[in-house]
């Protein structure tokens, strides 16, 4: 990350914002919003040093997936806060792990992530969000009609009314937990 941000610069390419998309926790460990530290020793120098050595934003993807065995997937299964039915169809993900997703609409569920992100990765500085994975993409290739059926049941409502609006409830707890309203044309500045 920091060596290409110092090629960026060096070679005077106009930049504002670096974005690290997914990937950056351990292998298997998909969920538990952590910096896999043999990648990433230590992230909030890193982003420091983004900052203030290359004026430079850092945005980071944050996922609503988590998989089984990952660090915070029995507290959510167990609470009810995660879509279940993939996770006992033990379907695996392209990576090979079981996985499943948190209900966006429960706002108790919505808030204990936020409460991840927050202590995991915000408070390492970070500028903005990708909450990435709105749909929610809990098997690549299946119906949207399969989709639903692995999103059931819901906190909030039927699983076919929720694949468009599923955006609004990810993004809430984050505005919430930030304390402030971010306008939508807000700059990271």
């Amino acid at each position: 990350m920091l060596n290409t941000a110092r090629q960026f610069r060096e070679r005077q390419i106009p930049i504002d914002n670096i974005v690290q998309d997914w990937y950056y926790w351990k292998k298997d460990d998909w969920g538990s919003q952590r910096f896999d530290s043999s990648r990433y020793p230590d992230p909030a120098a890193m982003i420091s040093q983004l900052h203030h050595k290359y004026n430079l934003h850092f945005m980071i993807s944050v996922w609503p997936k988590f998989y089984q065995g990952s660090k915070y997937f029995k507290d959510f299964w167990d609470n009810n806060w995660l879509y279940k039915q993939n996770v006992l169809d033990k379907r695996a993900d392209w990576m090979g792990y079981v996985s499943t997703f948190y209900d966006a609409f429960n706002p108790k569920a919505g808030k204990a992530f936020w409460n991840i992100v927050k202590k995991s990765i915000y408070s390492k500085g970070v500028d903005a969000w990708w909450l990435d994975a709105t749909e929610p993409d809990i098997v690549d290739n299946i119906t949207n009609a399969h989709r639903m059926e692995l999103m059931t049941p819901t906190y909030k409502v039927a699983p076919r009314l929720i694949l468009m609006p599923m955006p609004w409830p990810r993004i809430k707890p984050f505005m919430k937990g930030k304390g402030r309203q971010i306008p939508i044309n807000a700059s990271l500045s």
